[in-house]
């Protein structure tokens, strides 16, 4: 199955476990930050893989400060962006100790998605 990029438009809803209102113009622009600092050797971000995006290189950029869900847990919710830094996908990030665990977030059902290779590849 061929990958499908979200469309950030006025459909666009994203919905994750740590709710925090995340807007298509405040997703881009937090992409943009993201693929900037990714573009600088001493600002790399980490690297992830996603089973949605087999062989890609991917990156993770946080989009809050973490927040204490419970007194001994944090959490936060991160951006998943590729080297060209199209936005693909977030996730919340939660930890206790040194126990760390993802939980996706959630595109509404009239979020619109398009070709991953189309959007990327157009010349």
């Amino acid at each position: 199955m061929e990958p499908k990029l979200p469309v950030l438009d006025g459909n666009f809803k994203l919905f994750c476990p740590l709710a925090i209102k995340m807007s298509p113009r405040l997703i881009r622009a937090q992409a943009d930050v993201a693929f900037q600092l990714n573009k600088n050797p001493n600002t790399r971000l980490p690297e992830y893989k996603h089973p949605r995006f087999p062989g890609q290189i991917l990156y993770t950029y946080a989009l809050n400060d973490p927040v204490f869900i419970h007194i001994d847990i944090q959490a936060q919710n991160h951006m998943v962006i590729d080297s060209a830094g199209f936005f693909l996908d977030a996730f919340t990030r939660s930890q206790r100790n040194e126990m760390k665990s993802e939980r996706p977030c959630l595109f509404s059902e009239f979020t619109s998605f398009e070709s991953y290779y189309d959007a990327r590849f157009v010349f």
